[in-house]
């Protein structure tokens, strides 16, 4: 199969952490899996799971080692980044917060990590301003996702480069 007649997810997939960290996508190490079925939930188009060690500030988190497991979602889009793809990573979340819990006799620590990756990002809704609002609440001392981030890709001679996407917020803000 040709390089242009791969899709995104083959690519992401078939080629090492260490190139694609290289052309701008940081994977996880840790177990890799491709098309994980999530129950009723949906299919992550790649999750990872990562074992995690967070030192003294999350303690909270973790067991008394100090170690927990971190899952990443990675929902991959051939087009647009937008709030379809978001509720496809949501929906794979809540499917591993609900397995964990219900399957698990004894408290064991996870984050999620949602990861979003797409030809482009949509920018006509408030669906861009999702990664600046989740995170650790001090107050409650919860997490549930950890981190949203979007990813842009694109071609060239070199192949695949990926591109993290800022922040976003409105050219005019209006204040």
């Amino acid at each position: 199969m040709e390089y242009f007649e791969k899709t995104v997810t083959e690519i992401i997939w078939e080629t090492d952490n260490a190139i694609l960290k290289q052309k701008g996508l940081y994977i996880v190490s840790g177990k890799k899996f491709r098309a994980f079925k999530i129950g009723n939930y949906g299919i992550a188009d790649i999750l990872t799971v990562e074992r995690t060690f967070m030192g003294n500030n999350f303690d909270s988190f973790h067991n008394e080692n100090g170690h927990g497991l971190l899952f990443t979602i990675y929902v991959i889009r051939d087009g647009k980044i937008g709030i379809s793809a978001f509720l496809r990573s949501v929906s794979c979340a809540k499917g591993i917060i609900s397995y964990l819990m219900t399957t698990r006799k004894t408290y064991f620590p996870f984050d999620l990590k949602l990861v979003l990756v797409g030809k482009e990002l949509d920018t006509s809704g408030a669906f861009v301003y999702l990664p600046d609002i989740f995170g650790f609440d001090c107050e409650y001392k919860t997490r549930s996702v950890v981190e949203i981030d979007f990813y842009t890709y694109f071609f060239d001679i070199d192949g695949i480069h990926f591109c993290p996407e800022p922040q976003y917020k409105l050219q005019q803000e209006g204040f």
